[in-house]
């Protein structure tokens, strides 16, 4: 402490020495300090003075008079001050001391050597003294303000000041919230203040724990920034800085990606910014840095809406550091933030890192090279030996047409050996096994299959279009859900705000009933294809081929989207917003695989996550013999097993959602709302199997009606409103829970309970109105042929789409503005991508896997 005292004391000694010698005139101080002489000289005279007696009583005597007295005698240089730093000691009282003599540092002059001095100072201070000491001095120089009343001093000589004060104490933490408000508030220049960020960033790196490589190169990044080098200018650019709109919770900032993997940026190309060769460039890397702002915990609820309100900052750093290394730093800077109480903490660092191919990804991408072989294969195989011998054939039968049509033909003579073409026998390829299983692969005939649009006899055609407008509308309320978040919209709060305001939003925020429609549709076809195939044997059916023609049918596709998300999904798009390499399928697979991965403890050991609803569908059809057989057999059996089903499913939603005050949606509209919505609720069997029983029994209906059922025109326009106004209820009933009145819990257990079976029994009409002549123009519209190839498609634009969705908005490393144009322009983009791969993807792993399932069996079929 007394070395403080003593080197305020030592400036006071030269400064007003030598200004009062030299009149104060700043050109004869700068002439004198030149001449070695008279520094030699003053040396001599001050070294006395200074190895005295009388300075052990200084501090009960000090006064600035005897200052003046003893500076004017000589002129005094960092060499004298070594020796006086040696003599002067033992002074506590530093801080009244500091009040007393830094107001007279305000009448300071211009001079280089108060910057030689200064660093002099300051090493012989700092030599032995421990960290402790070290944060000590700096902090009593700081509140003695000796930095904010040299404002005046040239800003080249202050900046070395500040280097002076805070370089010897970079193994330490500087006090910013003691130091920096006292100096901005004295006016000092920019170059005085960026001077002192570096120190001030120097000192926190050095006093962090991350790893040696990674401070290094961040002292040469900041060593760059101080000489403007292109390749730290543009990490510093790079990086994220804050946004607009934080009042609106625009809290995504993520700097550039692009700018900070690049080697070079066009300014750097076009040499607008020359490189020091001599400084060395380092390598840099793209990291998110995941922030815990400090709010009151009133906020906490409504930011958990906000990406759980974390601030997301892109941050151009250093490769050789880990994301620890950033964890550690980003936490030891925000730490001496002054904001009062609570403060900042990062709580997790990801760095978009080049992603080796893993072992598995190998084995993934050769199965689907493999694939590709066979598809070549299968389709030359198919072009060689059936379609180029089919058409020499047609073309030869239309040139027997046209010679037959010719009149001049009757009058030709026929040779004797010449065979009637009746008589003659073509020779027809006969495939054999191998050559069958290569025609399952092949991508011609299947493409042929897939768009063929004719539909055999008794088709329930509307079931075509609602398929696929019920697809359609999963599409919208994915694009929408997956793209208007605060992950992806800058503008998301108010945006979402307003949109949740508007009652046609309902139709996108409750999509979730379009996958209702789908478990219709599943139990209407089990139920009714089923009762006609019993009908034609008998009752007698092969329930083995029952039960794995739905398994084959569902399973390859299945299993080689879940292979494609583990394997490539993380290898097609790389940036801040890209997928993450999938962890939860490699070890949860086999979970899809037996269909029970709906019953997860935990939502995030859910393999493929929209995969809950085939589960749901391949659950519900192993129930559904249970009802089906007994509707064979015996209607009102039948009838009362439908029954007991729909009773159990709805009395099991209704408790457990008032046991657990389940919101009425998983985007909420509760008042307290409990547990996981999505995990307990949505998708469980027990509280979904409504809309599905609700098909079954309307595939009975039809097979009884056979499709044939005459209703009066007055009752049938009675059953259309009733059945669009119970849907309407079931859609749009949730508008005002949405927005400010939330539903009770009683009310919320009796929506949960009866919504969507009312909205399957709306769903059942329209296809049982349709399928038995009552449709009108909506038969008419779904029914359209060009339905049919879309309809078939389905399936595999389920899978697919999710991935399409994301891999979109993955690729986008900042964030968007979201508008309803704008989002209505991506859907349909996703809509005609999830087709257009929806039927790649169909032609590669589902009919190839129909087709050999014919093949497998063949022998069975025609044993029946």
């Amino acid at each position: 402490m007394a070395r403080v005292f003593t080197y305020c004391c030592s400036i006071l000694l030269i400064i007003y020495g030598i200004s009062n010698i030299y009149a104060q005139d700043e050109n004869s101080y700068v002439s004198h300090v030149t001449d070695s002489h008279a520094k030699h000289q003053a040396l001599q005279q001050l070294l006395p003075f200074l190895q005295s007696q009388e300075i052990n009583t200084w501090k009960n005597k000090v006064s600035r008079e005897q200052l003046l007295r003893k500076a004017r005698v000589a002129a005094v240089n960092t060499t004298a001050l070594d020796s006086m730093l040696k003599t002067i000691l033992g002074n506590d009282n530093v801080q009244a001391i500091l009040k007393n003599l830094m107001p007279q540092l305000s009448s300071v002059a211009n001079s280089k050597e108060l910057t030689g001095m200064l660093q002099s100072v300051l090493t012989s201070i700092t030599k032995n003294q421990t960290l402790q000491q070290k944060q000590q001095l700096y902090s009593d120089l700081m509140k003695g303000n000796i930095l904010g009343l040299m404002k005046d001093v040239d800003p080249n000589v202050l900046q070395s000041v500040i280097k002076s004060v805070a370089g010897n104490i970079t193994n330490g933490n500087l006090p910013l919230a003691n130091s920096l408000p006292g100096i901005l508030s004295n006016g000092v220049n920019a170059e005085a203040i960026a001077t002192y960020a570096f120190v001030f960033l120097r000192s926190r790196i050095l006093s962090s724990n991350s790893s040696n490589m990674c401070k290094q190169d961040i002292l040469k990044t900041i060593t760059g920034l101080s000489n403007t080098q292109p390749w730290a200018l543009k990490m510093l650019d790079a990086s994220a800085k804050p946004q607009p709109d934080i009042m609106d919770i625009n809290i995504n900032w993520y700097g550039s990606y692009d700018e900070c993997i690049a080697d070079y940026t066009i300014l750097d190309q076009v040499h607008v910014l020359p490189r020091n060769a001599s400084i060395p460039v380092v390598k840099s890397q793209y990291c998110t840095v995941s922030i815990y702002p400090p709010l009151p915990d009133s906020a906490r609820g409504l930011m958990g809406i906000f990406g759980g309100g974390l601030i997301k900052a892109g941050v151009c750093a250093p490769k050789s550091c880990s994301q620890n290394d950033i964890l550690l730093l980003s936490n030891q800077f925000f730490a001496s933030v002054p904001i009062g109480k609570q403060q900042f903490y990062a709580t997790k660092v990801d760095c978009v890192k080049e992603r080796p191919y893993e072992t598995k990804d190998i084995a993934v991408i050769t199965l689907l090279g493999v694939f590709g072989v066979i598809l070549v294969l299968g389709t030359l195989y198919d072009l060689v030996n059936v379609q180029y011998p089919e058409y020499k054939r047609r073309k030869m039968d239309e040139q027997s047409i046209n010679d037959t049509m010719d009149p001049s033909s009757i009058y030709k003579l026929k040779s004797f050996d010449e065979k009637p073409a009746d008589v003659e026998k073509e020779t027809k390829f006969e495939e054999g096994v191998f050559g069958k299983v290569l025609l399952s692969f092949s991508i011609y005939t299947n493409a042929k299959k897939i768009l063929n649009t004719s539909q055999p006899r008794g088709t329930l055609t509307a079931v075509n279009g609602i398929r696929f407008l019920s697809m359609t509308w999963v599409i919208l309320g994915h694009s929408w859900s997956f793209t208007a978040t605060s992950q992806y919209g800058s503008n998301f709060g108010p945006y979402a705000s307003a949109f949740f305001k508007r009652k046609s939003a309902q139709a996108i925020l409750n999509a979730l009933f379009s996958v209702d429609t789908f478990f219709v549709l599943s139990g209407l076809l089990t139920s009714y294809l089923t009762l006609k195939q019993m009908s034609k044997v008998k009752g007698k059916i092969n329930w083995f081929m029952f039960y794995f023609h739905r398994f084959w049918r569902l399973t390859p596709a299945y299993m080689i989207l879940i292979a494609f998300s583990v394997g490539v999904a993380h290898h097609v798009i790389n940036g801040p917003n890209a997928p993450k390499p999938d962890e939860t399928c490699p070890k949860y697979w086999w979970w899809n695989l037996l269909y029970i991965n709906n019953f997860v403890d935990s939502s995030a050991k859910l393999c493929v996550g929209w995969s809950w609803y085939l589960n749901n569908d391949m659950q519900f059809y192993v129930l559904s013999p249970l009802m089906i057989v007994p509707l064979f057999f015996k209607d009102i059996i039948g009838i009362i097993s439908c029954a007991v089903f729909l009773a159990v499913t709805t009395i099991t939603t209704g408790v457990l959602s008032h046991h657990f005050s389940w919101n009425p949606s998983v985007v909420g509209g509760g008042k307290h709302p409990g547990g996981d919505v999505f995990k307990d609720y949505y998708i469980k069997p027990y509280c979904r199997m409504g809309p599905y029983i609700c098909g079954i029994f309307t595939g009975y209906l039809l097979y009884k009606f056979k499709n044939k059922c005459q209703i009066n025109i007055f009752v049938n326009l009675g059953l259309w409103g009733v059945a669009t106004a119970s849907a309407s209820a079931a859609l749009y009933g949730l508008h005002d829970a949405f927005n400010g009145h939330p539903l009770s819990n009683e009310v919320s257990s009796l929506y949960n309970a009866l919504s969507r079976t009312v909205w399957g029994a709306a769903v059942s009409w329209v296809i049982f109105a349709c399928g038995t002549g009552n449709g009108g123009p909506i038969n008419t519209l779904l029914s359209w042929k060009a339905m049919v190839p879309l309809s078939r498609l389905t399936y595999c634009a389920y899978l697919v789409h999710p991935l399409i969705i994301y891999a979109y908005n993955g690729s986008h490393p900042q964030t968007v503005y979201l508008s309803d144009i704008d989002l209505i322009y991506k859907f349909f983009g996703n809509l005609v991508m999830a087709y257009g791969v929806a039927f790649i993807f169909s032609l590669c792993f589902e009919s190839p896997f129909m087709g050999l399932e014919k093949v497998l069996f063949s022998g069975m079929s025609k044993k029946k």
